[in-house]
Protein backbone atom coordinates (compact mmCIF):
# COMPACT_ATOMS: atom_id res chain seq x y z
CA UNK A 1 0.00 0.00 0.00
CA UNK A 2 1.30 3.42 -0.97
CA UNK A 3 1.25 6.43 1.33
CA UNK A 4 -1.34 8.81 -0.11
CA UNK A 5 -0.70 12.34 -1.33
CA UNK A 6 -2.36 14.64 1.16
CA UNK A 7 -4.66 17.52 0.54
CA UNK A 8 -3.17 20.88 1.49
CA UNK A 9 -4.41 23.24 4.20
CA UNK A 10 -3.27 26.77 4.98
CA UNK A 11 -3.82 27.70 8.62
CA UNK A 12 -2.36 30.81 10.30
CA UNK A 13 -0.19 31.37 7.22
CA UNK A 14 1.42 27.90 7.48
CA UNK A 15 0.95 25.04 5.02
CA UNK A 16 -0.02 21.64 6.41
CA UNK A 17 -0.86 18.22 5.03
CA UNK A 18 -4.46 17.34 5.72
CA UNK A 19 -5.35 13.85 6.95
CA UNK A 20 -9.03 14.39 6.22
CA UNK A 21 -11.17 14.63 3.09
CA UNK A 22 -13.62 17.53 3.55
CA UNK A 23 -14.73 17.47 -0.09
CA UNK A 24 -16.10 13.92 0.17
CA UNK A 25 -19.62 14.88 1.45
CA UNK A 26 -20.03 17.35 -1.42
CA UNK A 27 -18.94 14.79 -4.01
CA UNK A 28 -21.26 12.13 -2.57
CA UNK A 29 -24.22 14.50 -2.49
CA UNK A 30 -23.69 15.50 -6.13
CA UNK A 31 -22.74 11.98 -7.29
CA UNK A 32 -19.36 13.16 -8.59
CA UNK A 33 -16.70 10.48 -8.93
CA UNK A 34 -13.00 11.06 -9.33
CA UNK A 35 -10.68 8.38 -10.68
CA UNK A 36 -7.27 7.42 -9.36
CA UNK A 37 -4.62 7.59 -12.05
CA UNK A 38 -1.85 6.32 -9.76
CA UNK A 39 -1.60 4.46 -6.46
CA UNK A 40 -0.48 7.60 -4.59
CA UNK A 41 -3.90 9.28 -4.74
CA UNK A 42 -6.80 6.83 -4.61
CA UNK A 43 -9.34 9.62 -4.12
CA UNK A 44 -8.40 10.99 -7.57
CA UNK A 45 -8.06 14.65 -6.62
CA UNK A 46 -6.12 17.07 -4.45
CA UNK A 47 -7.90 19.92 -2.74
CA UNK A 48 -6.30 23.06 -1.37
CA UNK A 49 -7.98 24.45 1.72
CA UNK A 50 -7.84 27.52 3.92
CA UNK A 51 -9.04 28.12 7.46
CA UNK A 52 -9.71 31.85 7.72
CA UNK A 53 -11.64 33.70 10.42
CA UNK A 54 -12.95 30.38 11.73
CA UNK A 55 -14.31 29.13 8.39
CA UNK A 56 -13.12 26.43 6.01
CA UNK A 57 -12.70 27.32 2.34
CA UNK A 58 -11.78 25.31 -0.73
CA UNK A 59 -9.31 27.44 -2.71
CA UNK A 60 -8.12 25.09 -5.44
CA UNK A 61 -8.76 21.64 -6.83
CA UNK A 62 -7.09 19.40 -9.35
CA UNK A 63 -8.34 15.95 -10.17
CA UNK A 64 -9.32 13.30 -12.64
CA UNK A 65 -13.05 13.13 -13.14
CA UNK A 66 -14.36 9.61 -13.80
CA UNK A 67 -16.55 9.49 -16.90
CA UNK A 68 -18.57 6.45 -17.89
CA UNK A 69 -18.90 6.11 -21.67
CA UNK A 70 -21.06 3.06 -22.49
CA UNK A 71 -19.63 1.06 -19.55
CA UNK A 72 -16.08 2.13 -20.41
CA UNK A 73 -14.49 4.38 -17.82
CA UNK A 74 -12.09 7.16 -18.69
CA UNK A 75 -10.75 10.12 -16.78
CA UNK A 76 -10.71 13.80 -17.61
CA UNK A 77 -8.54 16.35 -15.83
CA UNK A 78 -10.63 19.02 -14.12
CA UNK A 79 -10.01 21.88 -11.76
CA UNK A 80 -11.89 24.18 -9.43
CA UNK A 81 -14.02 25.54 -12.29
CA UNK A 82 -15.63 22.15 -12.85
CA UNK A 83 -17.27 22.14 -9.41
CA UNK A 84 -17.51 25.88 -8.82
CA UNK A 85 -17.40 27.87 -12.08
CA UNK A 86 -15.83 31.30 -11.72
CA UNK A 87 -15.00 30.84 -8.02
CA UNK A 88 -11.52 30.80 -6.52
CA UNK A 89 -12.61 30.48 -2.88
CA UNK A 90 -15.68 28.55 -1.75
CA UNK A 91 -17.03 28.25 1.80
CA UNK A 92 -17.24 24.53 2.60
CA UNK A 93 -20.83 24.74 3.92
CA UNK A 94 -21.31 21.04 3.13
CA UNK A 95 -18.63 19.97 5.62
CA UNK A 96 -19.44 19.02 9.21
CA UNK A 97 -16.91 16.88 11.01
CA UNK A 98 -13.31 16.76 12.10
CA UNK A 99 -10.22 17.89 10.22
CA UNK A 100 -6.93 16.36 11.36
CA UNK A 101 -3.68 18.19 10.72
CA UNK A 102 -0.53 16.25 11.65
CA UNK A 103 2.59 18.25 12.50
CA UNK A 104 5.96 17.99 14.19
CA UNK A 105 8.46 15.25 13.54
CA UNK A 106 7.44 12.04 11.83
CA UNK A 107 7.49 9.08 14.21
CA UNK A 108 8.86 5.84 12.78
CA UNK A 109 5.99 3.40 12.79
CA UNK A 110 6.38 -0.24 13.74
CA UNK A 111 2.66 -0.67 14.38
CA UNK A 112 1.09 1.17 11.42
CA UNK A 113 3.15 0.11 8.43
CA UNK A 114 1.85 2.38 5.68
CA UNK A 115 0.42 5.36 7.52
CA UNK A 116 2.44 8.41 8.35
CA UNK A 117 2.47 9.33 12.00
CA UNK A 118 3.51 12.67 13.49
CA UNK A 119 4.21 13.90 17.01
CA UNK A 120 1.05 15.97 17.26
CA UNK A 121 -2.25 16.62 15.52
CA UNK A 122 -4.47 19.65 15.47
CA UNK A 123 -8.12 18.62 15.34
CA UNK A 124 -10.76 21.09 14.21
CA UNK A 125 -14.49 20.43 14.62
CA UNK A 126 -16.62 21.99 11.88
CA UNK A 127 -20.36 22.46 11.50
CA UNK A 128 -21.43 23.60 8.03
CA UNK A 129 -17.95 24.96 7.31
CA UNK A 130 -17.63 26.90 10.58
CA UNK A 131 -15.06 25.86 13.19
CA UNK A 132 -16.82 25.31 16.50
CA UNK A 133 -13.97 23.74 18.48
CA UNK A 134 -10.34 22.70 18.22
CA UNK A 135 -7.91 20.68 20.28
CA UNK A 136 -4.50 19.07 20.05
CA UNK A 137 -3.60 15.39 20.30
CA UNK A 138 -0.21 14.27 21.61
CA UNK A 139 0.54 11.30 19.37
CA UNK A 140 3.86 10.55 21.09
CA UNK A 141 2.02 9.56 24.25
CA UNK A 142 -0.61 7.63 22.27
CA UNK A 143 2.11 5.91 20.21
CA UNK A 144 4.03 4.88 23.34
CA UNK A 145 0.86 3.43 24.89
CA UNK A 146 0.09 1.42 21.75
CA UNK A 147 3.66 0.11 21.54
CA UNK A 148 3.45 -1.05 25.17
CA UNK A 149 0.12 -2.74 24.48
CA UNK A 150 1.51 -4.46 21.36
CA UNK A 151 4.54 -5.67 23.33
CA UNK A 152 2.31 -6.94 26.15
CA UNK A 153 0.18 -8.89 23.64
CA UNK A 154 3.31 -10.33 22.03
CA UNK A 155 4.63 -11.54 25.40
CA UNK A 156 1.26 -13.10 26.32
CA UNK A 157 1.40 -15.44 23.32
Amino acid sequence: MTVQISEVLIYNGEEYQLKSTPLRPYLEKHNIIFMATNSGCWRGYIGHWLIEDGYLYLTNLSGNLAINNNSRWRSEKVGMDYLFPGKNKVLAEWFSGELHIPYGKMIPSTVWFYDYFYEKELVFDFVNGKCVNSHEIDNVKLYDERLKLAEKRRLEK
